[in-house]
């Protein structure tokens, strides 16, 4: 699920500072959601907010979260670090997954070559073999990337798949990244 404001988007910042604090990856938070009034193209887990009338419950501990990992592949539709969307459009709207969890313990982080300033997770799921390398836009794993930090080999990974985007001269494509990085150990 993935929770958007009525007029689309992202949430904002402010949004997630509850009860003195901001939200953490593993925080289980109560909200009042409804399906989305239009249908955000292949978006299936998009979830209105209704109000903001958020409350932080509890910390998830990592074996709750651990089990709802994919340990293989393939990473949203395919093996690739974008999706055509012709291919999603020859899919039922049911089969649509925009976002899905992984377990890798082989992840490694470095500067992406094509933009300087962007971190990118590089990681193989179970015995395929196919290796990803996706633009990670964790901010707190950015972060910490940034001032030196280290974020060891055995992550859970929330991979998101953008909504169809079309950059320069190029068809539009359904891009994947690293929204959310958790080290496992």
């Amino acid at each position: 699920m993935r929770p958007v404001p009525s007029k689309g988007g992202a949430i904002p910042e402010s949004r997630t500072y509850l009860q003195g604090r901001y939200l953490d990856l593993l925080d289980v938070v109560e909200l009042d959601l409804e399906p989305p009034d239009l249908s955000t193209r292949f978006q299936r887990e998009n979830r209105q907010v209704r109000n903001w009338n958020w409350r932080r419950v509890r910390e998830a501990g990592i074996d709750e979260v651990l089990k709802y990992a994919s340990q293989s592949g393939p990473v949203l539709h395919n093996r690739h670090k974008v999706v055509e969307p012709a291919v999603l459009e020859q899919m039922s709207p049911k089969e649509w997954v925009s976002l899905q969890l992984v377990h890798s313990n082989n992840v490694t982080f470095d500067r992406d070559p094509d933009k300087k300033d962007r971190w990118r997770a590089d990681f193989s799921l179970g015995k395929s073999g196919a290796r990803y390398w996706i633009p990670v836009t964790d901010p707190a794993a950015a972060k910490r990337l940034d001032e030196g930090g280290v974020i060891g080999p055995d992550c859970l990974l929330t991979i998101s798949l953008t909504e169809p985007v079309q950059r320069h001269d190029k068809p539009e494509l359904c891009y994947k990244l690293v929204a959310g990085v958790i080290e496992v150990a």
